[in-house]
């Protein structure tokens, strides 16, 4: 049976607990493990698969591999079941490969599908928001799709990315034909061929310090991506706001040097630092990431 005393306290962002997921991931995975099988999990966002993962280093009966497609993945799936059967099954798959690749044995699980098109004409579709809402448009679960990746936001030219499960894949690459008014064809490429990921090093702009009145998320969400606070606070409030990559509800909630702020649509902030000046005012330097 499943340790009952597994409890994962409420964030103090006011997201809810992942409890719940935790354990039913696990007794999928103890199902698996009794009948020697291993199994998948849908993708799962950042700080869910991070807290599962955890949990099963902690035991020896059961090991949990994820599947993200390339390093910095965010979104990934988890294959869960006997240690014995989970090696055997990546060793297979990247014996199956012959190309020697980290991700070789991710092949098989999950599919990266290149998205290319004339965005020239209307760059607001080129973005996250637009691709992932015409993926869902085709029909399917969003727990079927991992990271999409858009290079540079600043070019016309070049692929757009999705990770998306292998399963998925042939009906994707059939029936996703337009994102908004732009006609796009679809092709599954090699995950060796996955666009490198902004890492902790990479910003699209140089560090950034400016003032506002308070250090909590909403002032500060405001701050990083110029838009008002009465309109940062509806966003914190709508679960549009991440802070940590857990769901921040709290417009209230304290940010400190070194969080880091998702906002839905906008992008990504990181906090280098947040002091109080002789006025008090509180100063803020941070960094947006793509």
């Amino acid at each position: 049976m499943v340790e009952r005393r597994l409890m994962t306290t409420r964030m103090r962002q006011g997201g809810p607990s992942r409890k719940e997921v935790v354990l039913r991931m696990a007794e999928r995975a103890e199902r698996a493990a009794r009948s020697f099988d291993s199994c998948t999990t849908p993708f799962l966002p950042l700080s869910t698969w991070r807290e599962v993962d955890s949990f099963f280093k902690r035991r020896s009966d059961v090991l949990c591999a994820t599947a993200g497609g390339h390093a910095q993945a965010e979104r990934r799936m988890l294959l869960l079941g006997r240690p014995e059967v989970v090696e055997a099954k990546t060793m297979m798959m990247m014996m199956t490969h012959h190309d020697g690749e980290e991700f070789a044995w991710q092949e098989e699980i999950l599919a990266c599908l290149s998205i290319e098109g004339n965005f020239k004409f209307d760059k607001k579709r080129r973005s996250h928001r637009h691709v992932l809402g015409s993926i869902l448009g085709t029909g399917i679960d969003r727990g079927t799709v991992g990271d999409i990746i858009i290079p540079d936001l600043n070019e016309d030219e070049g692929d757009v990315q999705a990770i998306v499960s292998a399963d998925m894949a042939p009906y994707l690459e059939s029936q996703l034909t337009r994102i908004g008014r732009v006609s796009v064809r679809c092709s599954r490429v090699p995950l060796s061929e996955v666009h490198a990921v902004a890492g902790d090093g990479d910003v699209t702009e140089r560090a950034v310090t400016r003032t506002c009145s308070s250090s909590r998320v909403d002032a500060v969400a405001a701050l990083s991506f110029r838009v008002s606070r009465t309109k940062a606070a509806e966003a914190v409030r709508r679960g549009e706001v991440q802070l940590n990559w857990e769901p921040c509800t709290r417009p209230g909630t304290l940010v400190e040097g070194g969080d880091v702020i998702t906002y839905r649509g906008k992008g990504r902030s990181v906090v280098l630092s947040v002091e109080t000046n002789h006025r008090d005012r509180t100063v803020v330097e941070f960094a947006l990431y793509s």
